[in-house]
Order: C-alpha cells, then structure tokens, then sequence
C-alpha cells in the first residue's frame, strides 16, 4: 500500500474517531494491507471506555464502512486532580544516571533516580539478551527495579509496554505500567519526546507514568 494512500486513510479514521463524544485524541495504526491494526484512544472520564469503544466502533463503520474489532482499541482516560493519582505528588523521583553495557549477547542496565519524599538516591538492575527493540526494556525493567526500592508500598509492578512511536513531527517513548494493589488493577501511562538517547527517554517515560501516571482502560 502506497504511503499517501496509506496516510489519507489514517487521517480519514483519526477524523471520524475524533468525532466521538469525550475522545480528545486518536492514532490509527494499519497493516500492510491497509486494514487497522490498532486505535489509541485519549478521552475524559467523563464516560465508561466500554461506551467510548462500542461508539468507536459504530462510528467507523457507518461513516467508513470498516468492522473494528473493539479488542484492537485501546482507551487511555486522563483523571486530573484524582486523590492518590500520582504516587509522589509532591516529591517525584527524578533521573539521576544510566549505564547500559553489552557483553557479548546480554544486555546490563544500571538506573539511578533521586528523590521522593526523602530526597534519597535508589539504583536499579536489569539484564536481557542483546535484541534490536529489547534495549528499552532492560532500560524500563531496572527503573522500576530503581523504584521499587523507593520504600512506597505501591504493590505489583511491571512495564506493560514500551515503545518508540512516531506523532506528528516528534519521535517519542511510549510506556504503560501495570499496577496491582490489593486487588485492584491499574494501567499508568507516559511518554517522553526523544532529544538524544532515545533509553533516557524510556527511562523518562516510565518516570512520567509512575510519578504522573493516567489511569488507562483496555477493553
């Protein structure tokens, strides 16, 4: 499928989605054959993500005539000012350093971060085989490994996903986290714009997410 093709088809679906009530962005991703692979969804609380999907959904297929399966839609709800959003309101971790080494076929990542509530200093470790893509993982993996020596009880984590996208003119780190407390299941969402090293970015967005992070729905 040719690019300008390709990209009128995106703009098409952006626009209609757009179009849906408490949407406040969209990105559409298509296969090779031109056929959507996937839809990240921006929207306000206001509604149930479900209800935003299903009108996703109908929207599409009336205004393009394209059946979407709902499980390809991914709905990220921004809830500002909720008690006990962010984990550190107050007092985020900041990045300190990172080191990333190769030896041999194995990749190491040392990540340090500074600050909280007690303005400490909290490293972290990660190793994995050395893989085209792999690299913000590790990264990812051992700032939260950082994290998770922070002394804040805030249950299971783990990086969910992490990824280099391209919006607009900018190319940036996308992680989502997932949480898990006591039963309850949470996504956190951030992103950085890449200025350099593309790994202090994934460092930085996973930073944004656990210090800022939005609550996310996949349905």
């Amino acid at each position: 499928m040719q690019e300008i093709e390709k990209k009128s088809k995106i703009e098409r679906y952006e626009g209609i989605i757009r179009q849906v009530r408490d949407v406040l962005g969209a990105k559409v991703f298509l296969d090779e054959e031109g056929k959507i692979s996937e839809i990240h969804i921006l929207s306000s609380p206001a509604r149930n993500p479900k209800q935003i999907v299903r009108d996703v959904v109908s929207a599409l297929l009336i205004q393009a005539g394209v059946d979407v399966d709902h499980k390809k839609i991914s709905v990220v709800q921004i809830e500002e000012g909720e008690e006990g959003e962010t984990v550190f309101p107050n007092a985020p971790l900041n990045f300190a350093s990172l080191n990333y080494y190769v030896r041999g076929g194995d990749a190491e990542a040392t990540v340090e971060l500074q600050g909280g509530p007690d303005q400490g200093c909290y490293q972290g470790f990660a190793s994995g085989p050395h893989l085209p893509g792999k690299d913000l993982y590790i990264v990812a993996e051992a700032t939260i490994s950082a994290l998770t020596k922070c002394g804040r009880n805030f249950g299971y984590l783990v990086v969910e996903e992490i990824k280099k996208m391209r919006i607009g003119r900018h190319q940036v780190v996308v992680a989502i986290l997932l949480t898990k407390k006591k039963g309850v299941q949470r996504f956190l969402t951030g992103a950085e714009l890449i200025q350099g090293d593309d790994r202090i970015a994934a460092v930085q967005a996973v930073l944004r997410a656990f210090n800022y992070g939005s609550r996310s729905f996949t349905i």
